[in-house]
């Protein structure tokens, strides 16, 4: 069967040097699934300077395909200050593993919060 909804979703990680961040998901899409996970990212930074959590934050988009226990999502910066908006910043895939889910296709958009500082 198929099915249509929305999502939320809250990642949180540590970089080292740098502190915690935190992106938050918002997305549509059909099929079922049932988000609990874990996954590898790896990415390509075309921006200026280096690739450090700060460059990273802002508007994204996603597109998620699972299917059994395992997960791929391509992610990509959506910014303006570029002639084509999608990508042209930053780039990733995620493969993870996920609780298991017959089907599920997803995209969305995603707002990445600048890194926390740990104060000492």
């Amino acid at each position: 069967y198929v099915g249509g909804g929305g999502s939320f979703d809250i990642t949180l990680g540590f970089v080292k040097g740098e502190g915690a961040f935190a992106n938050a998901s918002l997305g549509a899409g059909i099929g079922w699934d049932q988000s609990l996970g874990i996954g590898i990212i790896t990415g390509t930074y075309y921006g200026n300077g280096d690739p450090t959590s700060e460059r990273f934050t802002g508007g994204g988009s996603y597109q998620s395909i699972s299917s059994g226990i395992m997960n791929t999502t391509f992610g990509q910066d959506i910014d303006k200050t570029y002639k084509q908006p999608f990508g042209n910043n930053w780039q990733t895939t995620t493969i993870g593993i996920t609780t298991p889910s017959p089907f599920s296709i997803n995209s969305g958009v995603s707002v990445t919060t600048p890194p926390l500082r740990s104060r000492r």
